[in-house]
């Protein structure tokens, strides 16, 4: 049986490109992250073991915006090795803003002063972390030969030159963004993405893709990570 796009969940979800799209088509530069952690939920391609997400009894409760910085911490692998990778910010915007989940998980009935946007800015902190830190290093390019050990933006450039993009790792290659959201999904979600919602996230990195700026690489993969993260898919208990 085919299976049926959950029309709630799509608003969802829409709700949190658009509030990404205008937090970070706004930023320039770059953010900061550290390595990732277990890659057991990593998407598989062809020819790699297939790996199933976890599955995890979800309850939905009051949920404090420390907890979900705490989550995005262990998620996306962001850890504190430093002056250079420093956490600071992203436990200080969780104190301070107002993030707090419904009582009964209900999307419409979620409490605490704008909650889009505290929820897009704790998830775009963890991202430019993240992609800065831990994605970059991991990617290298000797004498053609191209070794690429990231755990979500695989054989993709995200840097801030566009101009050292190359056909063995470009800045725009669809099969290979789609892989990237669907390892994203596992991790953050604990599921497969779902088609539409897949559609949905590519629709608002492309943008970013095809304009002239030279960090688009960088922006787009920040975007994609953040809209994810913002999630009530991700951020519920």
């Amino acid at each position: 049986m085919k299976k049926v796009f959950n029309t709630k969940r799509a608003l969802k979800l829409f709700t949190a490109v658009v509030a990404a799209s205008f937090t970070i088509t706004a930023f320039q530069n770059c953010g900061s992250s550290g390595e990732s952690s277990s890659a057991s939920l990593d998407y598989t391609e062809a020819g790699e073991t297939a790996v199933s997400p976890i599955k995890v009894e979800k309850t939905d409760r009051i949920l404090h915006s420390r907890n979900v910085a705490n989550a995005l911490v262990q998620s996306l692998g962001v850890e504190n090795s430093g002056n250079t990778n420093n956490l600071d910010p992203l436990y200080n915007a969780a104190i301070s803003s107002q993030l707090l989940l419904s009582e009964t998980g209900d999307y419409d009935s979620i409490t605490g002063g704008q909650i889009t946007i505290h929820a897009n800015n704790l998830a775009e902190l963890a991202c430019e972390r993240m992609v800065f830190y831990g994605e970059r290093p991991l990617l290298t390019v000797v004498d053609g030969q191209v070794e690429d050990k990231r755990r979500f933006f695989k054989g993709l450039y995200i840097g801030d030159n566009a101009a050292q993009a190359t056909p063995q790792v470009p800045l725009e290659d669809e099969t290979r963004y789609r892989a990237a959201i669907k390892r994203l999904g596992r991790t953050l979600w604990g599921r497969d993405v779902e088609q539409a919602e897949e559609d949905l996230i590519l629709s608002a990195a492309s943008p970013i893709l095809s304009d002239a700026k030279a960090n688009r690489g960088f922006r787009a993969a920040v975007m994609t990570c953040t809209i994810m993260a913002s999630t009530f898919d991700f951020m519920r208990q």
